[in-house]
């Protein structure tokens, strides 16, 4: 599923798929948004957003049908391109023309070769393993240890 049939069907109340003012940005180069919809989020890109954004969009869902991607794209949006040092020049001609210039093509192709990953699970399993090493060399000691946490989180 792409992208932006994830947010109109599936959207949960965080907006995690986009997430934030900034990264809505990315649907600038999802295939499935509309023409006619990058070209809303172009216009909404002169709406003042917050000078400092949340981290994550709060929806509430009975608003999810009723809204669009670029309801939530603001001036904020921008930043994406300024920290990432993305060429955002296409963004001043019409989406129709995006895909025969080189700065949107070379921007796409940084977008699809971006690393997504989960933050908060990353520093999770790295937390544990340097916990695990730390705390005993031995491998029985270990999954004994494993064993005991599992069984308390259980209760």
């Amino acid at each position: 599923m792409r992208i932006s049939q994830y947010l109109r069907q599936q959207a949960p109340p965080s907006l995690g798929t986009y997430g934030s003012e900034i990264m809505i940005s990315l649907a600038f180069f999802d295939p499935d948004t509309c023409l006619s919809e990058k070209r809303d989020m172009v216009r909404a890109l002169d709406v003042v957003g917050s000078g400092s954004p949340l981290k994550r969009i709060n929806l509430d869902m009975s608003d999810v049908g009723e809204r669009s991607i670029a309801s939530f794209v603001t001036s904020s949006s921008l930043r994406f391109f300024e920290m990432l040092h993305l060429p955002s020049e296409f963004l001043k001609s019409d989406p129709q023309e995006w895909d025969s210039r080189p700065d949107y093509q070379a921007a796409a192709m940084y977008v699809r070769e971006m690393k997504v990953v989960n933050d908060c699970a990353e520093r999770g399993v790295a937390l544990m393993q340097n916990y695990n090493s730390i705390l005993t060399k031995n491998e029985d000691q270990k999954q004994f240890l494993l064993q005991v946490v599992e069984e308390h989180q259980q209760k």
